[in-house]
């Protein structure tokens, strides 16, 4: 709450107030009716590049704000991006720090979800808002081919993997691919700053779609033209556990909507908390 409070934009979900109850501790957050780019995926299919780029965009500004305001959010991925026809809201600044606060990461520890995380976030490194732009570029990469870059393939193996190993070339990125793959290096001084960002993603979300390969999945719907739950989301407060396990937006469940959720799938994008 202390951190958000600096950061001047409607597009991020504000946390006011955290209680303790015993031994759990909550956040009392906006709530923003609206699903997780993560979940709009699964029910309706990757999207084109031009539809990728449109959410980019909006996400971009969102984090144009948050760094103005000196912080820096760490774990950008498609479950912390809320979709409504009014743009994104990210969610989430668990793991957020001010760029000036030297007490909020200590040397050596790893916080993030690692199929996300930037590089030098993997190796333990104080970041930066280039890792949020890393972030930016593998939710970019989930939306169009429907997975992270790197697989899950356990915490500490996939940790290694973003931080020494080339992620997964692209098949549906099409004109996205540049902007995506150095938005990924792994050298943060190398990765593209907001503004070139913001212009080629500017030109690609005017360009046509091109077309979809037949065993690929079907894109979504344009969560800006009437994707489920892509209406001015109402707002509200909500409370939820600080380390609480991915949310009903995260988490399948059988056909329906009733029972219990299924087990996630491999690569299910949650948080995750490793110390190196």
């Amino acid at each position: 709450a202390r951190i958000l409070r600096q950061a001047d934009s409607d597009h991020i979900v504000r946390v006011y107030d955290v209680h303790e109850d015993g031994t759990q501790v909550c956040l009392i957050m906006e709530l923003i009716d609206a699903p997780s780019l993560a979940r709009v995926i699964r029910r309706t299919g990757t999207f084109t590049p031009r539809r990728a780029a449109r959410v980019g965009l909006s996400m971009l500004h969102t984090l144009t704000a948050v760094h103005a305001a000196g912080i820096v959010h760490r774990d950008i991925k498609p479950s912390n991006v809320l979709v409504s026809d009014c743009g994104v809201h990210i969610t989430d600044f668990g793991i957020a720090l001010l760029t000036d606060d030297p007490i909020l990461t200590a040397a050596g520890s790893v916080l993030g979800t690692p199929t996300y995380m930037a590089p030098e976030q993997a190796r333990g490194e104080r970041v930066g808002p280039a890792a949020d732009l890393y972030g930016l570029g593998a939710t970019l990469y989930f939306a169009v081919e429907g997975r992270a870059p790197f697989d899950d393939i356990g915490s500490l193996e996939t940790t290694r993997a973003v931080r020494d190993q080339p992620h997964r070339p692209g098949c549906r990125l099409g004109p996205l691919t540049g902007i995506v793959d150095r938005l990924l290096c792994k050298d943060p001084a190398a990765r593209p700053d907001t503004a070139e960002v913001a212009a080629f993603l500017e030109g690609v979300s005017g360009e046509p779609d091109t077309p979809t390969p037949e065993d690929a999945p079907s894109p979504a719907t344009d969560p800006f033209d009437g994707a489920p739950g892509s209406q001015v989301p109402p707002t509200g407060v909500h409370a939820v556990p600080v380390a609480a396990n991915p949310t009903v937006d995260d988490v399948p469940r059988p056909p329906g909507g009733d029972g219990p959720p299924a087990t996630p799938p491999p690569g299910d994008d949650r948080r995750q908390r490793l110390r190196t």
